[in-house]
This record gives C-alpha cells, structure tokens and sequence, in this order.
C-alpha cells in the first residue's frame, strides 16, 4: 500500500502525490466513488504536485448495460484523443437517494516511465447510470501521448462533488 484515502465527507478532489516511484513499475488503484450529482468521474496524473492538464490522454470506454427488463446493450461511452484527463463511468454515474457510486480497479503500467516513455492505463468500473437507470459494466484504457513522468494521480469529478471515496493505491512489486 503507497496511499489511501476515505472519507465520508464532501471533498472536491482526492489527491495523492508522491505514490509513484522507480521502486515499482505498476500500481493497482482500487476505490469507490460516490458523486454529488449525476456526472463522470475524472483522474489525472500529477507530478511535483502540480496537475498534468495537457490534452494528452488518449482514452477509451466500452460498456455493457442491462436495463430493468433484462434488457442488454453494448456502447462506447468515451472516445477520445487529446484529452486533458483520463475518466471513469463515461456514460455518467447516478446519484440520488439509493447512494449509487461507481467502483473501480485500474492498473497503471509505467506512470513515472523509467522504462518506457508513455504510461498506460488499464481498468474496470460498475455504476447505474444517471439518465437510463440501466447498471453499466465497463472496461477502459488510456495511454498518453507525452512523457509526463508522473508521480502522483488525483481523483474529481466533472461536475459537483465526491460525497464519499474510498481509494486505495497499491504497488505491485517488480519481478
């Protein structure tokens, strides 16, 4: 474990700076977001502990859904080059009174590239969705196209708030 964090209480962004390391060439991100208002969730890379917002993302999000009448579809909810972030729950996670949130598990290859000059990004994430109701299960990848020798990553949300998180950033150990 190179950072964590939970909290119960509105924050507009979670942060960890510093969790990204030669010590390690891969980390496993694992956490839970519940939003303010029905919107996607946002995450950057940092480094000296200043955001990395160039439109350098290149991402992608492909879901499954099923509706109420067991009805199942198949979409892109985000597709994008030049993005100034990568995202999570690309077709809008619900927020009301049921306390939807999204969870997700991201693998991050490389993010301070002291083997290779690019990271990627690859991941899981389960949501309901905001307008549809219909429960979302989707993978996602982003690779950027610059070197942003990255050292730590922030979590936010589009639009609102993070009601509550619980995030977790893992290492995973170099063979």
């Amino acid at each position: 474990l190179v950072g964590s964090s939970e909290s119960s209480s509105s924050a507009a962004a979670v942060t960890f700076d510093s969790v990204f390391s030669s010590t390690y060439r891969a980390y496993k991100v694992v956490g839970m977001i519940a939003p303010s208002t029905s919107t996607f969730v946002k995450w950057r890379f940092r480094a000296s502990s200043s955001d990395i917002n160039s439109s350098d993302y290149s991402v992608a999000e492909r879901n499954m859904h099923v509706d109420s009448s067991n009805n199942v579809d198949f979409q892109n909810s985000a597709a994008n080059n030049g993005s100034t972030h990568g995202l999570l729950g690309g077709a809008s996670c619900d927020s009301d009174s049921n306390n939807d949130f999204i969870g997700f598990d991201m693998t991050i290859y490389d993010p301070n590239t002291d083997v290779f000059g690019k990271p990627v990004v690859t991941g899981l994430n389960t949501y309901r969705n905001a307008g549809s109701n219909k429960i979302y299960i989707g993978y996602m990848g982003t690779i950027m196209d610059t070197n942003p020798n990255a050292d730590g990553i922030k979590f936010e949300t589009n639009a609102g708030t993070l009601l509550f998180h619980s995030i977790r950033v893992y290492g995973i150990v170099n063979s």
